[in-house]
């Protein structure tokens, strides 16, 4: 096992599998496995805020399913929150984007992530859902886009 971090980045670069130097082998090699490596990315995924649902519910934000999350999201936390008030969505959403636990919130929108996290079987929190599925959560921009929308 190596003993410094060089040592163990050399390791890995140059350690049993090849690493950077056997892949920039092959490739020189063999152009044509280069391409369908290249080929086989996707394109990215752009949401089209205008386009909705018109059978979608509007939101409630006065709903008890809300209030009731965003006092368990209050009541978690080790201080109260510093010259902010912000409401009970805010609240949520912001947990949501904030927590680990459903991936990264970068570059995808909140209702994305929360299908993500469902399909991978994570158990985003289902009034995340409710409260993106409704006709607000996917025209509002400040509803639909993650807290680092615009900032990153």
């Amino acid at each position: 096992m190596p003993q410094t971090l060089s040592a163990a980045f050399k390791a890995q670069k140059h350690g049993p599998r090849g690493g950077v130097a056997d892949a920039k082998k092959q490739a020189a090699a063999s152009p044509a496995l280069l391409k369908k490596q290249s080929t086989s990315t996707t394109a990215p995924v752009v949401l089209d805020i205008a386009t909705h649902d018109s059978a979608a519910p509007t939101l409630n934000p006065h709903d008890p399913a809300i209030k009731q999350a965003a006092r368990a999201i209050h009541q978690a936390k080790l201080a109260p929150m510093i010259h902010a008030d912000p409401s009970d969505l805010q609240v949520i959403l912001r947990d949501f984007d904030l927590s680990g636990r459903y991936g990264p919130c970068v570059g995808i929108s909140r209702l994305e992530r929360f299908e993500r996290a469902e399909k991978m079987g994570l158990n985003p929190p289902a009034v995340v859902g409710q409260v993106l599925r409704t006709q607000e959560g996917m025209t509002d921009a400040e509803l639909a886009k993650d807290l680092f929308f615009g900032r990153l």
